[in-house]
């Protein structure tokens, strides 16, 4: 009696752990895509590579020449078109948790004062008392409260850094309409 080859089943254990970290990697780019408009264009384009795989193995060698050369543009399409899902996935990536809490233990072991960092109370009042201001001249503020942000990116787009505390004067003088600081939005 012969005996049943079982080549192809045949998994080590990296073999596992490679499959599985694929899977999670697949699943984390798909988490960043889903209901964006990135999400049709990664359908359309695996719906162009099954017709491709498709017209080789048809051996329709005029057409496979065509979409072939389209493929050879393709990662600098793809990195142009998914530019902003890739920054955000290196993003996330770079304000991992662990990330952040090793910044907790070098701002305790260099003395920093938590509760003050974590004391936000002192400067919602400013805020509000600006607003209940720039509201009664009937004028319009955007302010936006970001838990992360990247500086390189703000520095880069024209804003200006004011090192300053927030109080009810600073953030008025910047939501004047004449204002140097003022956008003019």
């Amino acid at each position: 009696m012969e005996s049943f080859n079982l080549d192809i089943f045949n998994f080590k254990f990296i073999d596992v752990v490679d499959i599985l970290l694929a899977t999670l990697f697949i699943y984390y780019i798909y988490s960043l895509i889903k209901n964006t408009i990135a999400a049709n264009v990664a359908i359309g384009l695996g719906v162009i590579f099954l017709i491709w795989q498709l017209i080789i193995f048809f051996k329709l060698v005029f057409l496979e020449r065509i979409l072939g050369a389209l493929m050879s543009v393709g990662t600098v399409a793809l990195i142009i078109v998914f530019q902003q899902e890739i920054r955000r996935f290196l993003i996330h990536i770079g304000k991992n948790a662990t990330l952040q809490r090793s910044k907790f233990w070098v701002k305790r072991l260099m003395g920093t004062s938590l509760d003050m960092e974590n004391s936000h109370l002192g400067l919602i009042k400013p805020i509000l008392d600006a607003c209940k201001t720039i509201k009664k001249t009937r004028a319009g503020a955007l302010i936006v409260f970001a838990k992360y942000y990247e500086e390189q990116l703000f520095f880069e787009s024209g804003s200006e850094m004011i090192d300053a505390q927030i109080s009810k004067r600073l953030l008025e003088s910047v939501f004047q309409k004449n204002s140097p600081l003022h956008d003019g939005a």
